[in-house]
């Protein structure tokens, strides 16, 4: 039997405009409207100036999401922080969850997690 792999991406970025806590009230209601139709789960979290994010799904349908934040006006110094294929989704609760280090500790948890194993200097 082979198993079936998910795809991650994970990117930061830096917000354009106004904050990013500000920008993601705006963006979540449409992710997660959006990514339940395309199978894709992930995390947002916010900083008042930066945005880190990971997609996971179908290795096209996240590739062109990741597409579109490149083009988005709102996001500035895009950085791929990891790339990878995984045995299972680590956020598959959550069509997009938020993470602005105030929410749950269940979330930040997986966020941290997440990062744990992300060279620093990818983050700098």
């Amino acid at each position: 039997m082979v198993a079936i792999l998910i795809y991650q991406l994970v990117y930061m970025s830096r917000a354009c405009g106004s904050s990013a806590q500000d920008m993601c009230q705006h963006i979540l209601p449409v992710s997660r409207r959006n990514n339940s139709l395309l199978d894709v789960t992930g995390v947002l979290v916010c900083t008042p100036q930066h945005f880190v994010q990971a997609l996971e799904g179908p290795d096209a349908v996240v590739d062109l999401l990741f597409d579109k934040i490149v083009k988005d006006a709102r996001h500035q110094d895009i950085r791929i922080i990891k790339q990878r294929q995984l045995p299972h989704r680590q956020f598959g609760a959550w069509a997009m969850a938020h993470d602005d280090r105030t929410s749950n500790a269940m979330l930040s948890k997986a966020t941290d997690a997440l990062l744990a194993d992300t060279d620093a200097a990818a983050l700098l």
